[in-house]
Order: structure tokens, then sequence, then C-alpha cells
């Protein structure tokens, strides 16, 4: 038994050329073949064995259930080792590797998920492995170096069997959340990214636990694009741009190491997408695809969208989404996650300009905002690692009364009575990553003051059994 290497074929079939993003002869014009549902992530149907032999049992659809003796499931059901660019789940009886010999050459698998071309290290092995009697495999899986059948050298760099991208070395050993990020223009979702990556680090700080980026160039993106001008600047992020953009911080998602639970290394992945391309995306969106197989979608919704509240705070609000927008993108984004449809959680951002409106002149908002006691007035702070379930579930009661206040009706209904009938999980939150309004493009003078960032990582991470819940 042992290993063996998969024949070459088309693109359809892993050990296929390098690329292959083109779909397979009766798919039709949609996704292509190694990209459609239904499928394993590596163009093959999960479930099936290679070669053709009798479905593995149970013959699901997704990716294949644990075997590895030497691998132990999660304790609690929790998250499997997904790609971090793509958000496909590693299928278990597949592996590839880039070869660094062999010249690099455009990768169309990594373009269609990345949304741009790619050059890369050529994907040229790709083995499968044969299954014994009672799931025990003949020798360790996958194996750490494969000879390359162009230049014979051994490639030792294991990438995505979908997309081709990059893996960390022990990816397959580690338990993977894959958050995606998604709101219209203007809602601070790279403020967001910025402040929360900060204010993470600092949560494990006080747990002996050191944050880590995952790959060399997760650091890179979050240095450039998000440490740099927040705090070292001390100016806002750049918007982000389209995915078509070469130097877009979207390129690489931020890969975060949050060290180990049950003896298995945990992994935060984020992505994040521009809102332009949310309000108006592409008719084939494949670099998009990804938010069907996210773990949970944060969707980001500006107050200012409110005429009400950009007419009382003509100081503070220069302009803002409208209320159109914020209802158009979430149903853009629920359309994109029709088939695997993950969690949502809906996020306030720039709390702080709600928290002005005790000092306005609106009865109203001032009898909302003025209640000390409310959830969405404190903070548990940076060293609660455990998510705290009936904080969360009343501050998500009170956040909804507060969309409903905001006149946004249209982005809780789209939640709460979904056209197809299929409900799913969501979850309210209110954030602010500055604490202030942002002082001629730049960070106010008394610094960066942040509200209740980590709720939504701690909701997600707890879904995912990575974090105790209290």
């Amino acid at each position: 038994m042992g290993l063996r290497r998969a024949r070459a074929a088309g693109p359809d079939v892993p050990g296929g050329r390098v690329g292959g993003a083109h779909p397979r002869p009766g798919a039709g014009p949609g996704r292509p073949a190694w990209l459609r549902p239904g499928r394993g992530g590596a163009g093959r149907p999960a479930g099936r064995r290679p070669g053709g032999r009798r479905p593995v049992r149970g013959g699901r659809a997704g990716p294949l259930r644990r075997r590895r003796r030497h691998l132990p499931a999660a304790a609690g059901g929790g998250p499997v080792s997904k790609c971090p660019m793509c958000f496909f789940a590693l299928p278990e009886d597949v592996a590839s590797y880039a070869c660094r010999v062999c010249p690099p050459e455009h990768n169309q698998r990594q373009a269609a998920c990345a949304g741009l071309t790619s050059v890369t290290w050529p994907v040229v092995t790709e083995l499968v492995r044969d299954r014994q009697q009672g799931g025990v495999f003949s020798r360790r899986w996958p194996p750490t170096s494969v000879a390359c059948h162009r230049c014979q050298r051994p490639a030792t760099e294991q990438v995505c069997p979908t997309c081709h991208y990059l893996l960390p070395e022990d990816w397959r050993d580690s338990d993977t959340l894959c958050v995606a990020l998604a709101g219209a223009r203007n809602t601070g979702k790279s403020l967001y990214l910025g402040v929360a990556v900060q204010q993470l680090g600092l949560m494990l700080q006080s747990q002996g636990v050191a944050l880590q980026h995952g790959t060399v160039f997760s650091q890179q993106s979050y240095e450039r694009h998000y440490e740099e001008p927040l705090f070292s600047i001390r100016q806002m992020p750049q918007a982000t741009p389209r995915a078509q953009t070469e130097d877009a911080a979207q390129r690489h998602p931020l890969v975060l190491s949050l060290g180990t639970r049950h003896r298995r290394r945990r992994y935060l992945v984020l992505r994040d997408a521009a809102g332009e391309e949310l309000q108006n995306p592409p008719e084939r969106a494949l670099h998009l695809s990804y938010f069907d197989r996210a773990d949970v979608v944060l969707f980001m919704f500006d107050p200012a969208a409110d005429p009400a509240i950009a007419a009382l705070l003509p100081d503070v609000v220069q302009r803002g989404v409208d209320q159109g927008s914020a209802a158009r993108v979430l149903a853009n984004v629920l359309r994109l996650s029709a088939e695997g449809r993950p969690p949502v959680g809906v996020v306030v951002s720039k709390f702080d300009l709600l928290q002005r409106l005790t000092r306005v002149e609106a009865p109203q908002w001032q009898a909302i905002m003025g209640n000390a006691g409310a959830a969405m007035q404190r903070d548990p702070g940076v060293e609660v690692m455990a998510y705290q379930r009936d904080d969360a579930e009343l501050l998500s009661a009170e956040v909804h009364s507060l969309l409903t206040a905001m006149r946004a009706r249209d982005v809780i209904n789209q939640l709460a009575h979904p056209h197809d009938g299929r409900l799913r999980t969501s979850q309210f939150f209110a954030v602010s990553a500055l604490g202030a309004s942002a002082v001629d493009s730049g960070v106010h003078p008394h610094g960066i003051a942040s509200f209740r960032c980590l709720d939504p990582l701690r909701w997600a991470l707890a879904r995912a059994d990575l974090v105790d819940v209290a």
C-alpha cells in the first residue's frame, strides 16, 4: 500500500498540470470544476477514493472525516485545517508541493482565488495515500518532501491542493478558524483589523502566550498596511482597494497563531474585502467565493449610515454610507455565502459616534445612550480570554434594538426573515476601534482607546471551541 503518485491528468484530477483553472468539458459557464461546491477542494468529489474505487463510508460531500491515529480530531468537534486563502478544508488524501528549483510560472488557480495574476513556483507533485483496513496508514502522512517529477529535486513546501497558496509548515496538524470581514465603504474594516490584532496580542499576553504571525506574508502585510500607519505614523489606514490592485492589503490573509489548545496549535485567519467590490461584485466573483466556506462572517455597519445620526453630529460625521448601501452589501454577502451559510456577526463600528449623542439635544438618543447600566456601555477588557455568554447575549439584544432605532431594519430583516427560509446564526456587537473620531485624518491626540474590539473574535473563537465559554 503506502503512497502512490496520482496519475497526470487534466485540471480536475489531483496531479494535473500547474494551474488548471479551466472548467472541465460540460461543467458549464459557472465556477471552474475544481472550485465548484460539493467537491473536496482539489477537484475530486470528497468521500470517494482515488482510482474510482467504492466511496468511503458516508459518502458525504465536503471534507473527508479524520481517520489518522497520529492526528486526533479537535476536542468538542472543533475546526479542521483549512486553506487560509480559499478556505477549503484540506483533503485528507491529497497533498500538493511547490518546487523552488523549477522556474516560476503563471498559476491560474491562485490567480482565480486571489483576483489578480499570480506567478509562483510550479506545483508539480500531488500525492494520494492508500488506506489500509481499519483506517491505519502505513507511513506518516503527508511526507516531509517528495521528488519533483520535472527536476527530480525534493519539493518540501506544501501548498493548498485547490488554490496552490503556500501553507505554513505545521498547518495540517493545526486547527484553523477562518473569519471573513465584510462591509460597505468607509465602515472601518481596516481600522478594526489593525486595532483588533493589537488587542488580541494583549489578550494572549495576559494568558502567558505571545501572538505570532503564521506566515511571513501575514506579518509583512500587517506591518505595512495596518501597524505602521496606525501606531507609527498615527494616520488612518488606506481604504481597502479592489483585489485586482497589485499591492492590495487583502492579497495575503492575516494568519495569526494563538498558541495551543488540547495539544493542537490554533490559527486565526482574517480576510478582508473591498467594500466597493461587495457593493457591486462581478458576475464571476471567484476571488470572493471564500465567503461561502468561512467559519464566521463579520459584517461591519457604520452608524453614520443613518441620516438622522449624521444630522445630529455634523461636526464629526463628514460623509457616511447611505442606508441602502449597507443593506445591499449584506444582501450580496449572504448571496456569496448562501450554500455554506456561515454565522454572521453584525458589528456596529464607530460606536464612539453614538456615545456622543448623550451631549446633543435629542431626548430619544439621550435616553438610549445615557443608560449607564447597559452592556454596551462597559468593556470586559483585554485580560478576559473566555467568551462570556450572558454578557454577549445581553449586548446582542441591546445592539439589535439600537439598529432598529437607527432605521436599519433592512439589515435585521435579511437575517431574521431570509427569502429562502433558511435561517443562519447571527449575533450583534458594538465596537470602536479608536475610541474617538479621527482628527485631520489622523489618530486623536489622546491616542487610541478601543472599545469592545475583541467581542466578535471571542464569539468566533468560542464557536470553534478555541477558547473557553464562561
